[in-house]
């Protein structure tokens, strides 16, 4: 993967470049099992971010008999942030852009016959 994004994993996005949520002045982690999910909740605290601090929120869920999980990031400060997240692109995985998501899947393994999916959801309602 070398310096790219794997696919659901958060970044920030300065407006030049892509930025990791670190150093932190804190970081915790949080399992919950309720019923038929498992979820992690990954707080990162006290981000150096464009000359002020911010707290970020990653949520990962995974569904008991479902082979896909649930990657959510919240910004839990005041501040205008834009965050980043990664996808697949190989010339075996098919692409398909809207407004408001990105959606590929494909065989991403020319050993296999698997085909592996992913989408970002855009939730403009929630900036």
């Amino acid at each position: 993967m070398g310096s790219s994004i794997g696919t659901g994993s958060i970044r920030l996005w300065d407006g030049d470049s892509i930025r990791m949520l670190k150093p932190v002045k804190n970081r915790r982690a949080l399992l919950v099992k309720e019923g038929t999910i498992s979820q992690i909740n990954l707080f990162s605290e006290g981000i150096p971010f464009q000359g002020k601090e911010i707290d970020v929120l990653v949520r990962i869920t995974v569904f008991s008999g479902y082979r896909y999980a649930k990657v959510e990031a919240y910004v839990l400060s005041d501040e205008s942030v834009q965050l980043v997240s990664g996808l697949n692109y190989n010339p075996n995985v098919k692409v398909v852009e809207n407004e408001d998501n990105i959606i590929s899947w494909g065989n991403h393994n020319s050993n296999t016959e698997v085909e592996v999916g992913a989408a970002l959801i855009l939730q403009e309602s929630r900036f």
